[in-house]
C-alpha cells in the first residue's frame, strides 16, 4: 500500500525482462521494448550489467526501439509519439505527440524518421528533428499494397520500405518514394507462408528476417 511504501521504503524490484517485443544493438548493448513492464531494459554483454534506459513515466508502452549513431528512437503506441533519447540517454525530444498516431515501429535514415502508425494503417514520415509531417505511405484496405493490421518496418540499403501485415500474413514493399512495389508472403503454415508476421529486418546482403509470432519462428 502506499503507507507500507511511506513506512518501509519502495519494495526491490527483480532484474526480469517481463514480454520483451522490439530489441536494437548498439556497442555492445542489447535494448529491449519491454511491454509488460513498460520499460526498455539495457543489459550490458559486456559488461554483464541490467540496467534501464529510462524510467521516465511520460514512457508508457515501448514497443520498439531504433538506435542511429547512438540516438535512441522509442515507438510508445499508447503515448502516440516516438521518444528520442541521446547518446546519454536523456530525452531530447517527443515526436508526433501532434499527429494523432500510435506507433508500433520506426525507423531512422538520414534527415527522416519512419512510424508504423496502427491508428491509419500508414506509415508515417516526418523530419527527424523538426517533428514536421512530409508524407503518408499506405492506406487502410483489402487490396494489394494497403493494410488491415500495419506491423513492424524496415529499410534497406537501397531505402525500399519493408512492413509487415498481422492480418493479412504477408509483407509489403514501397520503393524510397513511397510508391508500391509489391506484396509477398500469405496466410498460411507453409515456409513460404506467415500466420502472423511481427518483427522484421533487412541485413547488409538483403536478406529479409520476419518474426512470425503465431507459428514462434523466424523466416529468411
Amino acid at each position: 500500500s502506499g503507507f507500507q511504501k511511506f513506512i518501509i521504503g519502495e519494495p526491490e524490484v527483480e532484474e526480469k525482462i517481463g514480454n520483451p517485443y522490439g530489441i536494437a544493438m548498439f556497442e555492445g548493448k542489447l535494448y529491449v521494448c519491454d511491454v509488460g513492464r513498460q520499460l526498455v531494459e539495457v543489459l550490458d554483454l559486456q559488461n554483464k550489467t541490467f540496467g534501464y534506459l529510462t524510467k521516465d513515466r511520460r514512457l508508457i508502452n515501448p514497443m520498439n526501439i531504433y538506435i542511429d549513431d547512438g540516438t535512441k528512437y522509442v515507438a510508445d503506441s499508447v503515448a502516440g509519439a516516438v521518444f528520442v533519447f541521446d547518446g546519454n540517454d536523456t530525452l531530447s525530444a517527443i515526436l508526433g505527440k501532434e499527429l494523432e498516431i500510435k506507433p508500433v515501429d520506426v525507423v531512422v535514415r538520414e534527415e527522416l524518421c519512419y512510424i508504423a502508425d496502427a491508428n491509419k494503417n500508414q506509415v508515417v514520415v516526418i523530419n527527424k528533428r523538426t517533428g514536421q509531417e512530409i508524407t503518408r505511405i499506405g492506406q487502410e484496405g483489402d487490396n494489394e499494397g494497403q493494410f488491415r493490421l500495419i506491423g513492424d518496418l524496415a529499410l534497406d540499403n537501397q531505402g525500399n520500405i519493408y512492413v509487415t501485415d498481422k492480418v493479412k500474413g504477408q509483407i509489403v514493399k514501397f520503393d524510397k518514394s513511397g510508391l508500391f512495389q509489391r506484396t509477398f508472403g500469405r496466410l498460411g503454415i507453409n515456409i513460404d507462408e506467415f500466420v502472423r508476421p511481427k518483427g522484421i529486418a533487412v541485413d547488409k546482403d538483403g536478406r529479409i528476417w520476419v518474426a512470425d509470432a503465431a507459428a514462434e519462428v523466424v523466416k529468411i
